[in-house]
């Protein structure tokens, strides 16, 4: 029996087909006569700066060996992404109105590369699956937002068996109603098991909060646990303001090429 998302990853859904497109946030006007504010000097520093995102990336690419869970035990592989992320939070923090949710950077096919989250460590997943596994590993997580509001998460596991095995779930998402316009709630209604090809029912959710969202990096956090996931987006995923095109069963081929292009160009690197 399949045990589906944790509690502590919960979200509602918008219908299938729907898009979301809020209206533009307009800037805030100062009263006539009244000179702007100066700006604070360590905040416009810190939010402008592009080393942070240099040090996330040079932490990622330095634990690219080390499979997803692992990681969350690693202090000296995992311990600087957490440092990198939580810097690149705060110079997010310091910009007001970025409402991470409703950006059309947020779709498209995101890649896990770092969590320290208890509900997919315990469950070796998303789904459980991995802990009827022997000697589970967690190869891929992978999350894509549609513009039309349609969502999958999936993954993709391996054991010592030699036995490789990809869940992907399938559904909705929506932009939460936290006024920050940071919150994404997922909904998933199937299951669909490789190999095999079975569908199931599901009644998964999931909510996170997007704190620092760019065109290659997406950080989220747990509401409640503040459990840390950083997302890579995918190679050809979509552009800054694009739709995302749903990626099929036979895109997975060409898609797992080129993951294993990257990690080879990232070991060739050590």
């Amino acid at each position: 029996m399949v045990a589906f998302l944790h509690p502590a990853l919960p979200f509602r859904a918008a219908p299938h087909g729907s898009c979301h497109r809020p209206p533009a946030t307009c800037p805030r006007r100062l009263p006539v006569g009244a000179p702007p504010s100066p700006p604070l000097p360590s905040l416009t520093m810190r939010a402008s700066s592009s080393s942070d995102v240099a040090a996330l990336a040079s932490a990622v690419e330095a634990a690219a060996s080390t499979h997803l869970l692992a990681l969350a035990a690693d202090t000296t592989r995992g311990q600087p992404i957490e440092e990198a992320a939580a810097a690149l939070e705060a110079a997010a923090d310091a910009r007001t109105g970025n409402r991470n949710a409703r950006s059309g950077r947020l779709i498209g096919t995101w890649s896990l590369v770092y969590t320290n989250s208890r509900a997919v460590v315990g469950n070796t997943g998303l789904t459980g699956a991995g802990r009827m596994m022997l000697g589970a590993r967690l190869n891929a997580l992978r999350v894509c937002y549609d513009l039309g509001g349609a969502a999958w998460a999936e993954e993709q596991l391996s054991s010592l068996a030699l036995l490789r095995v990809r869940n992907r779930l399938t559904g909705t998402w929506a932009v939460g109603p936290a006024k920050d316009g940071n919150t994404v709630e997922q909904t998933y209604a199937e299951l669909e098991t490789h190999p095999g090809g079975m569908k199931l029912r599901s009644d998964s959710k999931a909510v996170v909060d997007v704190t620092y969202l760019d065109d290659e990096w997406r950080i989220a956090r747990a509401p409640q646990s503040r459990d840390l996931f950083v997302f890579r987006r995918e190679e050809g995923g979509a552009g800054p303001e694009g739709g995302a095109r749903q990626t099929t069963s036979e895109d997975e081929p060409t898609a797992d090429k080129a993951r294993a292009n990257r990690q080879s160009r990232r070991m060739g690197k050590k």
